[in-house]
């Protein structure tokens, strides 16, 4: 039996041994507790060895200061633990001229504009896909679709009708055509300012057009001169305008037909007067208005009974305006 002197011997000798023990297991607890954290915020990280998961005690530990409003989602099990910490982040949000900022932990565009306020069109565009995720400050803006009709009058051209004529056949006239009008209702579909399409709704004739027909004429003898005449194919009532150089559009100073102009070739129709046909003009009571004359040259406004006469100058021009005018074809 051990005195009390030999067991307080005992016991001292044994204490190291024990609080070495009880400091092992400890550790060995301590060890197997310890989590190894990654803290994120957006593209900012860091990592630490800590016993605690608690997103809100690691994030008041890290070098990533937490705010009052962050949230915390936490993934992993088992030693390597990642926590992910949502701050509010603002997004400015124009719609309708005015712009509003709405703060958020990021969701997407479509979103973003209901919690703005703003509701949007089934046809409205933004400058982001509506359903793209916004994870950080943006702007972003809305573009309103809208459509509207408009009611317009267009012109329909009357035809030329040969009534069965040959093409060869040259002792004709052409009786006076007369455009139609129709009235179109047109859908005009805009994004913002910018017109992006246009739909025919409807369309109702106004006039219809009145067909200018050909004619076959008699010819007949022309007096020229006092002493000389010539024969005529046809004669035509024609309503007359004057140009000089540099008005025939892209032919410049060439007519139609390549030549150059001059005094003497004049534009028409070749559907009502054919191209080198040689003419007589005069007044409607018989005086000379321009003489001899041949069809050399077209022009974008010489259309039906239209004649267009070359002159020199443009004093000249002005001088003649429009006038009314008899033109004899002459026979070849």
């Amino acid at each position: 039996m051990l005195s009390r002197r030999n067991w307080s011997s005992l016991v001292h000798r044994a204490a190291p041994v024990l609080l070495l023990g009880i400091a092992l297991a400890v550790l060995g607890n301590l060890f197997m507790m310890t989590r190894t954290v990654t803290l994120r915020l957006d593209d900012a990280y860091d990592t630490m060895a800590t016993i605690t998961t608690d997103p809100l005690v690691v994030a008041q530990n890290s070098m990533l200061i937490p705010e009052e409003d962050d949230l915390f989602e936490v993934s992993g099990s088992g030693r390597v633990v990642d926590i992910r910490m949502f701050r509010k982040f603002p997004v400015s949000v124009s719609a309708d001229g005015e712009t509003t900022e709405v703060w958020t932990y990021g969701t997407n565009v479509r979103e973003l504009f209901l919690l703005a306020g703003v509701e949007v069109g089934e046809k409205d565009v933004a400058n982001y896909p509506f359903e793209q995720k916004i994870e950080r400050t943006t702007e972003l803006s809305l573009t309103r679709w809208r459509s509207e009709r408009v009611v317009t009058e267009e012109v329909i051209p009357y035809s030329v009708q040969r009534m069965g004529l040959g093409s060869g056949t040259a002792n004709v006239r052409y009786t006076k055509g007369k455009n139609g009008l129709k009235r179109v209702v047109l859908e005009k579909e805009y994004l913002g300012d910018e017109l992006v399409g246009t739909t025919v709704v409807s369309e109702e004739i106004i006039r219809k057009p009145v067909d200018s027909v050909a004619v076959v004429l008699e010819g007949g003898t022309l007096s020229t001169s006092r002493s000389a005449t010539t024969r005529y194919s046809y004669v035509l009532d024609m309503l007359a305008t004057a140009y000089t150089y540099g008005e025939n559009g892209p032919w410049g100073n060439v007519t139609a037909t390549g030549k150059p102009v001059q005094v003497g070739r004049v534009a028409v129709d070749p559907k009502v007067i054919p191209l080198g046909s040689r003419l007589y003009i005069t007044y409607p009571n018989g005086n000379v208005c321009y003489g001899f004359a041949v069809a050399e040259d077209t022009g974008g406004a010489i259309k039906g009974n239209r004649i267009d006469l070359f002159f020199e100058t443009r004093d000249e021009v002005y001088s003649f305006g429009r006038r009314n005018v008899k033109v004899y074809v002459l026979d070849d």
